[in-house]
């Protein structure tokens, strides 16, 4: 059998077509396959990971460069399905939270059981001014993981859910700034209003 690295660009180009095809016609065998080796390998797969992080952030990178509208088109993608997917909803909400306190070295202790009990815990309505969630993604109703502390840690006894637009107004701030500041725009809009 002849190595992959032996094959002329032409064979290649043919023999990586011929496995796109295969893979589209056995989708969920190829998911299946994805799977089982990502269980099988965890240890391996987080080795490569730890040891070739720079490598792979900057190979992410030229490929979101390379290919922004299949990429903007696949997050487009992603977002809506997820609007109408409870489950997708959770897993998105999840890898938000999870991303941003990544990027923010904030420790992460959440799980997707937890982000599901917040979400039916809420009843739909947002802790903080009690207006109706939604899942559409501009929407600036859209749920939101909040941390109650802004200071504290992403665990289940210091998030809740919060309308978008309602967790960007309160950012770091305090709960006690956070009302005054929105007691505040009340007085402001009654009095302007009379």
């Amino acid at each position: 059998m002849t190595k992959y690295a032996d094959l002329t660009p032409e064979q290649k180009a043919k023999k990586l077509e011929a496995t796109r095809r295969w893979r589209e016609a056995n989708r969920e065998k190829t998911r299946s396959y994805a799977k089982k080796y990502k269980e099988e390998n965890a240890d391996k797969i987080a080795a490569y990971r730890e040891a070739n992080k720079e490598k792979i952030t900057i190979r992410a990178k030229e490929y979101r460069e390379a290919n922004k509208e299949k990429v903007q088109a696949n997050r487009k993608k992603h977002r809506e399905s997820a609007q109408h997917d409870p489950q997708r909803f959770i897993n998105y909400l999840f890898e938000l939270a999870k991303r941003g306190a990544k990027t923010r070295g904030i420790k992460f202790a959440l799980t997707k059981e937890d982000i599901e009990n917040l979400i039916l815990d809420s009843k739909g309505k947002c802790a903080l001014s009690g207006l109706p969630l939604s899942t559409m993604y501009n929407d600036p109703m859209k749920a939101s993981i909040d941390r109650i502390d802004s200071n504290g840690c992403y665990t289940r006894d210091n998030v809740q859910l919060v309308g978008s637009m309602v967790n960007i107004a309160k950012n770091k701030h305090s709960m006690e700034l956070f009302v005054e500041m929105c007691k505040g725009v009340v007085n402001v809009s009654n009095s302007s209003n009379h």
